[in-house]
């Protein structure tokens, strides 16, 4: 009788195999160049790969990355299935997706942010594009802020801990380059274009973070 009253439980989903985490990175970044090659190739004549530097289409395609990273997120913050596939482990609780949910489109958001950025950096440089593009990455910036800020109050002693050791190596890799690059700049030894510092930059905040991460076991 009692089993006829209780409530059936929902079957926990089968954790699958899943490859490292360098060979999920590498895989993704190479599908997104890959995208990022076939979309350019089907712009305008006037908007062709040949009108864009290197430096460019690196940005280019680390916009396209993120937006590709943004869009997953947020499936994942809608679609539970989606978000067991990737992260259930025997310890996940059955609301785990729910209590996330909030979370990942918080970080869904701040990774579209980046991608806007990012392909507004490798936008083809006109005059008439200036004020647009110069708007469009300080609004994605200050999206990038606050949904930072957001995931900071919102994360946990080891989430915290993690993201302050990786800004610490981040700002004495920063310091390092921009020192080092400074005097090579001023005597004319060496010209760094704007695009390369901030593609720099850029690779000094995020790298350190991902390792860090995969280090403390937040990344599996």
């Amino acid at each position: 009788m009692n089993n006829m009253l209780s409530t059936p439980r929902e079957p926990k989903p089968v954790r699958r195999a899943k490859a490292p985490l360098w060979l999920r990175m590498a895989l993704g970044g190479a599908f997104g160049f890959a995208i990022s090659l076939l979309a350019i190739s089907i712009l305008p004549d006037r908007a062709r790969l040949s009108d864009l530097s290197a430096l460019q289409i690196i940005a280019g395609g680390i916009g396209l990355v993120a937006l590709l990273i943004g869009l997953i997120i947020l499936a994942m913050s809608f679609s539970k299935a989606m978000y067991n596939s990737e992260n259930w482990t025997a310890e996940s609780d059955a609301n785990e997706h729910q209590k996330i949910a909030p979370q990942l489109r918080i970080s869904a958001l701040a990774m579209l942010a980046m991608g806007v950025e990012f392909f507004a950096l490798a936008a083809p440089v006109e005059p008439t594009r200036a004020m647009p593009v110069i708007a469009i990455i300080v609004a994605s910036l200050i999206v990038q802020f606050a949904t930072s800020w957001s995931i900071w109050r919102k994360s946990d002693e080891l989430q915290r801990m993690v993201m302050l050791e990786g800004s610490a190596v981040s700002l004495g890799i920063i310091l390092l380059l921009i020192t080092i690059w400074a005097p090579l700049q001023m005597y004319s030894l060496a010209q760094m274009n704007p695009l390369a510092l901030v593609l720099s930059i850029t690779a000094a905040c995020v790298v350190p973070t991902i390792w860090l991460s995969v280090r403390r076991g937040l990344t599996s």
